[in-house]
């Protein structure tokens, strides 16, 4: 049981969104280094703990940001030279992948999004036509589906401003979104 006051939920906060922010190319270029994994574990689970009361609307979805990136991110030496090294981020990364799917197992929409970080399209290529291997989950999503362009490979950044356009659209309808939530509770 982590306790985290106002101070270290903002630091969580601006360390999360600089990581969910980095680009994956940045991250493959050697001098960056290796992708850090127990930082996004820790983030993980201090931004989606439920007894918070100081968590934010948009944390979860920083905390989901920075989560993909660490596990979509290679490290940049080879594993025949750095064998142990090469082991532990792929531990370390597994641990990441089982909490993020045990947490969003029943939602296709970021189990999609967890599901195409892992599986690596250049090496394991499900589908011929399309450059995403989670995309199975991502086109029968009702959020993420209209947005997915036939043969692109989706983003967090795309399902976030999918989601902005919509919760906007509701805000403009004048029902501020609340047959949305009616639907959820049912």
């Amino acid at each position: 049981e982590m306790e985290v006051d106002d101070i270290a939920s903002q630091v969580i906060r601006e360390e999360a969104s600089s990581l969910a922010r980095m680009d994956l190319s940045s991250l493959q270029r050697p001098e960056r280094g290796i992708p850090p994994v127990s930082l996004a574990l820790f983030l993980f689970n201090s931004l989606l703990i439920k007894d918070n009361l100081l968590l934010r609307e948009e944390d979860e979805n920083v905390g989901v940001g920075a989560s993909l990136f660490v596990l979509g991110a290679r490290h940049p030496y080879p594993e025949t030279i750095f064998p142990m090294l090469g082991e532990c981020l792929r531990r370390q990364k597994g641990d990441l992948a089982l909490r993020l799917m045990k947490k969003y197992k029943d939602d296709s929409h970021k189990l999609g999004l967890v599901l195409d970080r892992l599986l690596d399209a250049s090496q394991h290529r499900m589908y011929k036509y399309h450059k995403s291997n989670g995309v199975y989950f991502l086109e029968r999503d009702p959020i993420l589906g209209p947005v997915i362009e036939r043969g692109e490979k989706p983003t967090m950044a795309a399902s976030l401003s999918y989601l902005l356009k919509k919760k906007e659209e509701g805000r403009e309808d004048g029902n501020g979104g609340e047959e949305e939530r009616e639907r959820e509770r049912e």
